[in-house]
């Protein structure tokens, strides 16, 4: 995972780019570092790239992460856009996500392409 802070629009971003295949316990450990540290800088928009991600976990390791993540008093402030590529393996996996923070109340959308993602996110 490679990671920066930028401002866009005059708005802190944080972004993050997910390559490869990520095991569960690789996934829980980003996740985690990018809620901690968001929380610490107090930046609440994330841009997630998963356009290369290839997948190397489950829906039931990303159920128990999201579960994991509403049970924090700051997880309402967050917003995250998330990139995806079509034609991957891990699309699937990441819909799923996308399905499973919503229902826990996180503001969390797909997109196809980073123009439309970063103007939702920066709104």
């Amino acid at each position: 995972m490679t990671e920066n802070l930028k401002t866009i629009n005059g708005k802190s971003v944080y972004f993050a780019e997910f390559e490869n295949m990520i095991s569960p316990s690789e996934l829980e450990q980003g996740v985690k570092h990018i809620f901690d540290f968001c929380c610490d800088k107090e930046v609440f928009l994330i841009y997630a790239d998963c356009s290369k991600l290839e997948g190397g976990h489950s829906v039931f390791d990303l159920y128990s992460l999201a579960s994991s993540l509403a049970s924090a008093p700051e997880s309402y402030r967050f917003k995250e856009a998330i990139l995806i590529n079509e034609s991957t393996k891990s699309k699937d996996n990441v819909r799923f996500w996308e399905t499973a923070c919503f229902n826990k109340g996180f503001r969390v959308k797909i997109f196809n392409d980073s123009t439309t993602a970063m103007s939702w996110l920066t709104e």
